[in-house]
C-alpha cells in the first residue's frame, strides 16, 4: 500500500494555485468560492502525508471513516473485540465497505516496516498469518456494514491509535489511489474536490503537489507555491515576505542516532556512551539552524535536560587506533544531510573515520530490518501524544536490534495517562542509559501560507487540513 502511494506521489510534485477564484467575503459553508491550492512536498511534508491529508479519510474526527465505535464481547472471554461503523463514500458515491479495509490492511501489515505492525500489532492470529501466509487475520473480520477488530488482551489506547494517520484509508486502482478523503485523484498532479466527501464540501476546486528542491522562500516569491510546511532556519528567510508563519510545535522533529549491537567499535558500551557525549549539540543548534532548533537528551518532550548515559573519563580507544564508522541516513532529507555533515566534521576531528551513507526510506528500513547497520541518523516526529505509541512509531522501524524494547511497550499497556508514560519513559530510559539511542536536535517545524488563503489548519503530525481553506482578497 505504501509503495502504491510512493508511485502516484511520485507521478507528480507541486500543488497549484493556477485559478484561484479570489472571493471577498469569507465562506459561510453555502457558497465555494473555487480556486486552487498549491502546495510544496517534500521532507517537512512527505509525500505521503500530503496524499493521506487529502485522498485518504481518517478513521475518526470530522469527517472521519468510523460513525460509531462500540465494544463487543471476545471470544472465549479473552482479549477485547470492538465493532466500528462505516460510513465514507468515495468519489463515485460508492461506499467504504469493511471488506476494502481488511484488503488493504493485511496487505500493509504483510509487509515488515509498515507502521500497523505496531498499531495493529496485538490483532488476534496476526502473528500465525504472518507465519503461514495464507488464510486471514482471525482479528480482522469484515462483518456487515462493520468492520471488527479483536485484539489480544485490553486495548485501553484504541482511540489514539484509531487517529493516527497511518491509519487513514485509502486503497489502490488501476490508476493510481482512490480514497473517501476530502479530494480526489484526477490527474496525477492534481487533486479534485471528492463530490462524496462525508464531511463538508472542500471550497477549494483543486490542490496541486509541488516537489522542488528550491528553497520555500524562493518559491513563494516566484509565486509557485501556496502552502509549505518548513523547518529550522528556513524560516528565516520567510520573515519579511508577503506569508503568514506559525509554529507547529507538534510537528517538531527530533532528530537522533540509533546504534546497533553487532559491530565492531558499537559493541563497547564505553565507546558508545563516549560517542555520544563527543556530539556538540548546541554548536549543531546555533551553526546548522540558527537557533531554530534545540539540544535534547530525550525523545519524550522534557524527559530529561542531562544525558543518563556517563561518559568515559578517557578516549576508550587507543592514540594511535583510527575507529572507522558508517552512518546511514535517508537520502533527499536536507537537515540529515547537513547533521550528518557536522558529525562527520567533528568525530574526525577526534580520531573517528565516520563515512555517510544515504539510503532512500525503504532501503534504508529494509538495511535495519536486516541488521546490517552499525549507526543510523533518523527522526521522529510523532502523531499523537500517547507516550507509548509515540515511543513505538520512533522504535518500530528500528530492526531486530530494537525488538526487545518494542515488546516491552507492547505489554506495558496501562490505563492511567501517568502510568503509560511511566511505562514509555522506563523502556526509554535504559536505551538511554545504554546509549543504544542517543538524541541530538529538536528541530522547529512552520506553517508558511501565502496571503490571501484562509483555513489552511494542521491535524494531526503530518496531516495538512486543507478542505475548509478559501481564497479571499
Amino acid at each position: 500500500m505504501r509503495r502504491a502511494i510512493l508511485i502516484l506521489l511520485l507521478a507528480g510534485a507541486y500543488v497549484s494555485c493556477a485559478s484561484r477564484g479570489l472571493d471577498p467575503a469569507r465562506p459561510d459553508g453555502k457558497a465555494r468560492p473555487g480556486g486552487e491550492a498549491r502546495v510544496l512536498v517534500g521532507a517537512a511534508l512527505s509525500r505521503i502525508d500530503f496524499v493521506r491529508s487529502t485522498i485518504a479519510a481518517p478513521l475518526t474526527s470530522g469527517g472521519g471513516l468510523v460513525g460509531a465505535v462500540r465494544r463487543e464481547a471476545a471470544v472465549g472471554g479473552a482479549g477485547s473485540c470492538w465493532s466500528l461503523a462505516l460510513e465514507g463514500r468515495y468519489p463515485d458515491g460508492s461506499r467504504v465497505r469493511p471488506e476494502d479495509l481488511v484488503e488493504a490492511w493485511s496487505s500493509e501489515l504483510a509487509e515488515p516496516d509498515s507502521s500497523l505492525r505496531w498499531l495493529l500489532g496485538d490483532l488476534v492470529g496476526l502473528d500465525a498469518w504472518l507465519v503461514g501466509g495464507r488464510g486471514s487475520i482471525a482479528g480482522l473480520r469484515a462483518r456487515g456494514e462493520s468492520l471488527s477488530l479483536c485484539f489480544e488482551g485490553e486495548v485501553e489506547d484504541l482511540t489514539a491509535r484509531l487517529e493516527h494517520p497511518a491509519l487513514a484509508f485509502s486503497r489502490p486502482r488501476d490508476d493510481g489511489f482512490v480514497g473517501p478523503g476530502p479530494f480526489a485523484a484526477e490527474r496525477a498532479d492534481a487533486l479534485a474536490a471528492n463530490p462524496s466527501y462525508a464531511g463538508s464540501a472542500p471550497w477549494l476546486d483543486e490542490v496541486r503537489g509541488i516537489a522542488s528542491d528550491d528553497a520555500a522562500a524562493l518559491l513563494f516569491e516566484l509565486d509557485a507555491i501556496d502552502v509549505a510546511v518548513i523547518e529550522g532556519d528556513a524560516v528565516t528567510s520567510l520573515a519579511d515576505s508577503a506569508v503568514a508563519i506559525r509554529r507547529l510545535e507538534d510537528w517538531d522533529s527530533t532528530w537522533y542516532l540509533w546504534i546497533g549491537d553487532d559491530q565492531r567499535w558499537v559493541l563497547d558500551p564505553a565507546f558508545r556512551a563516549w560517542l555520544a557525549g563527543s556530539v556538540d549539540r548546541d554548536a549543531m543548534v546555533r551553526y546548522l539552524f540558527d537557533g531554530h532548533a534545540a539540544a535534547v537528551f530525550s525523545l519524550a518532550p522534557g524527559a530529561t535536560t542531562e544525558p543518563l548515559w556517563v561518559e568515559p573519563r578517557r578516549r576508550p580507544f587507543a592514540s594511535g587506533s583510527r575507529p572507522r564508522l558508517v552512518l546511514h541516513r535517508i537520502a533527499g532529507d536536507l537537515a540529515g544531510e547537513r547533521i550528518a555533515a557536522r558529525l562527520q566534521q567533528e568525530l574526525g576531528l577526534l580520531g573517528v573515520e565516520l563515512r555517510v551513507v544515504a539510503l532512500e526510506v525503504q532501503g534504508l528500513e529494509s538495511a535495519l530490518e536486516r541488521g546490517e547497520v552499525a549507526m543510523a541518523l533518523l527522526s521522529s516526529r510523532p502523531a499523537n501524544d500517547d507516550p507509548i505509541l509515540r515511543l513505538s512509531q520512533a522504535l518500530a522501524p528500528l530492526g531486530p536490534s530494537a525488538a526487545d524494547a518494542l515488546q516491552r511497550l507492547k505489554h506495558a499497556n496501562p490505563t492511567a495517562p501517568a502510568l503509560r508514560g511511566d511505562a514509555a519513559w522506563l523502556v526509554e530510559h535504559g536505551l538511554l542509559l545504554d546509549a543504544r539511542l542517543v538524541p541530538l536536535l529538536r528541530l522547529e517545524a512552520w506553517l508558511a501560507v501565502r496571503d490571501g488563503l484562509r483555513g489552511v489548519r494542521s491535524g494531526a503530525t503530518g496531516r495538512l487540513e486543507l478542505e475548509r481553506a478559501w481564497w479571499s482578497r
